[in-house]
């Protein structure tokens, strides 16, 4: 009896469990997919329930098995387009089921979705988004702006990945409660001596399009779209030594447009378009200048992937990317070619010059590690309950 009744009294005054469902169009390669594949598992550990929601299932192998792995429930909706309003419902249905605390929606239209199923269900539910970029489509079509207004304004609050982010949603959508919590990447997986290298294949292209005595490697990493603007660092190569070659880790819809430019511009022995790849870490340590220029950007989690590695890394003059650059000499501005080729220029003629930046690189990257970025979220789980 005595026991029991120590079970009942424990039960009823410890913390209960905040259970939080994150809902995602799908698992794909990019952004936000590893934002949730860092963070989840983060989350989890801390002693928050998870489950986490696709609209289909179309899943990265890596970042589906990291989720999986740490113990969270991925729930798919069904198999078509993200687009199909019909999942609004199915949507409604398992949120239902679920009954979670707290849902939390990324990326458009997973957004809309979340918010019209909460609002059909009519319970009130605690329902937050983050805004993972400084621009979209929608933004800049003003007969949606009553609709993104409504949208927006559903949510308790908007998450923003950087201090870019919420200054432009700020001047989008007025009143709208948002709270800054930058992006977090796994510093020791770019610190480490020996990080594991790609397949044979890719490691053997890779050999052939490299010597380590005699070239210089500079690294991009990012999606071949337009936004990217991989263009402007593949044009920047005519005003360096030939010895001097770029990587480009990502792959999209603006490949065939890429390969076009460097046939044209007869840059085929120095570019190489890597595609995907899962062995980012390895390329960084192979790299001397990391370069990311593009057009916007809502976090340069590339850039800060760079600079854990140790490299001084060349950013564009734009939000999301300027706060997170490490010194101002590294800002340049997207589209001005020839600047980024005095700036790799300089880094490679004066040591000191290199060195001081890649060590101010290095310094500033754990400002952005997975644990802080945990902790920020948990915090603000937290906060969201007690209100």
């Amino acid at each position: 009896m005595l026991c029991y009744t120590y079970i009942c009294a424990c039960a009823l005054f410890m913390p209960r469990q905040i259970h939080i469902v994150h809902v995602i169009n799908n698992l794909s390669l990019g952004g936000a997919e590893n934002l949730l594949r860092n963070l989840l598992p983060g989350l989890q550990e801390q002693g928050f329930r998870i489950d986490l929601i696709c609209l289909n299932p179309l899943f990265h192998p890596g970042i589906k098995q990291s989720i999986e792995m740490a113990g969270i429930g991925i729930h798919v909706l069904h198999k078509g387009s993200v687009y199909n309003p019909t999942i609004i419902y199915s949507l409604y249905r398992l949120i239902r089921r679920l009954n979670p605390d707290i849902v939390h929606t990324h990326l458009f239209p997973s957004t809309y979705w979340g918010a019209i199923a909460i609002r059909w269900e009519g319970r009130k539910r605690c329902l937050i988004m983050t805004e993972h970029s400084t621009s979209n489509k929608r933004m800049k079509q003003g007969a949606l702006k009553w609709l993104e207004r409504w949208n927006y304004h559903t949510y308790r609050a908007v998450i923003c990945i950087s201090r870019g982010v919420q200054t432009r949603l700020a001047n989008y959508v007025p009143n709208v409660h948002t709270v800054t919590i930058p992006n977090g990447i796994p510093i020791a997986e770019y610190t480490q001596l020996n990080p594991p290298p790609p397949n044979e294949e890719t490691l053997s292209a890779f050999h052939r399009f490299y010597s380590k005595e005699n070239d210089v490697l500079v690294l991009s990493v990012g999606r071949l779209i337009s936004s990217k603007n991989h263009e402007t660092s593949i044009r920047a190569l005519k005003h360096l030594p030939n010895n001097v070659r770029l990587l480009i880790c990502g792959e999209g819809a603006h490949r065939e447009n890429l390969e076009k430019l460097i046939a044209a511009e007869q840059l085929e022995d120095r570019v190489w378009l890597a595609g995907k790849q899962e062995a980012i870490p390895y390329f960084v340590q192979q790299a001397q200048i990391g370069i990311l220029c593009s057009l916007f950007e809502g976090f340069g989690l590339a850039a800060v992937e760079m600079m854990a590695g140790g490299l001084p890394v060349i950013c564009s003059k734009v939000e999301g990317l300027q706060e997170i650059c490490a010194d101002p000499f590294l800002l340049v501005e997207p589209h001005d070619e020839q600047a980024i080729a005095q700036k790799i220029k300089s880094l490679l003629e004066n040591e000191t010059l290199y060195t001081t930046l890649k060590n101010a690189c290095t310094a500033k990257a754990p400002q952005y590690s997975m644990d802080a970025m945990c902790l920020g979220y948990s915090n603000f789980y937290n906060q969201l309950c007690r209100q």
